[in-house]
C-alpha cells in the first residue's frame, strides 16, 4: 500500500471515530434537538481535522478514477463506526429499545431511504463547503442539525446504530448501501446544479 492510501486509511478511520462518537452523544442525551446539534460535534472535528469521511469527499469526486480511493475510504468510515458500535453496545442499556428504532428505519420502503439519504447529503456537502468559504464551524453545526432532525439518513451514522441496536440482517447491509447512494446523490446534486450553475 502506498503512502497516500495509507495516510487515506488512516484519515477515514478518525473520520468515522468522529461521527460514531457523534452519533454515541447523539443517542445518550435524550433529547432530540440537543442531540441533533451535539452530533455536530462528529462532523466539526472531521472537518476541522481534515479527516475523510467519504460523505464529505463524495460530493468533490472530479474523475471516475478517484472513486476506488473514496470507496477505501467509505469502508475505512465504515469499519471503525462498526468497531466502536460493537464496544458499546456491551454496555448500552437501551439496546433493545434502539434496536426497534433503528429496524423501523431500516424497514422504509426504498424511496423514503433514498429521499432521507439524498437530503442528508445536501446538508452535508453544504456544510463542507460553507465551512471552506467561511472557516466558521457554525457553519457545520446548523447544515447537521437540520439533516438530524429532519430525520435524514447518514451511511457512516447509520452503520454505528444499526451495530449498537444489534440490528444488523443481509436487508441491513443492502439499507445501508442504499443510504450511501442516496447521500452520493444529494452532495453531487447541489455541487453541480447548484453552486456550480452560480459561480
Amino acid at each position: 500500500m502506498d503512502s497516500e492510501k495509507l495516510g487515506m486509511l488512516k484519515s477515514s478511520l478518525a473520520a468515522g471515530t468522529f461521527i460514531a462518537l457523534g452519533g454515541l452523544a447523539s443517542v445518550q442525551s435524550g433529547n432530540p434537538l440537543f442531540g441533533s446539534v451535539i452530533f455536530g460535534a462528529g462532523l466539526v472535528s472531521t472537518i476541522v481535522t481534515g479527516s475523510a469521511l467519504y460523505t464529505g469527499k463524495i460530493g468533490y469526486i472530479n474523475k471516475l478514477k478517484e472513486l476506488p480511493l473514496l470507496l477505501g475510504v467509505l469502508l475505512g468510515n465504515f469499519a471503525i463506526a462498526i468497531v466502536i458500535g460493537l464496544i458499546y453496545s456491551g454496555w448500552f442499556s437501551g439496546a433493545d429499545a434502539y434496536n426497534a428504532t433503528i429496524t423501523a428505519r431500516i424497514d422504509a420502503n426504498i424511496f423514503t431511504v433514498l429521499g432521507k439519504a439524498f437530503v442528508c447529503g445536501i446538508w452535508v456537502y453544504t456544510a463542507v463547503e460553507a465551512y471552506k468559504r467561511t472557516t466558521n464551524i457554525l457553519t457545520i453545526i446548523f447544515p447537521v442539525a437540520a439533516f438530524v432532525i429532519s430525520g435524514a439518513e447518514h451511511c457512516v451514522a447509520d452503520a454505528f446504530y444499526i451495530t449498537i441496536g444489534k440490528a444488523w440482517s443481509p436487508y441491513a447491509v443492502l439499507w445501508l448501501l442504499l443510504v450511501a447512494l442516496g447521500n452520493s446523490a444529494g452532495s453531487l446534486f447541489l455541487r453541480f446544479v447548484i453552486v456550480k450553475a452560480k459561480k
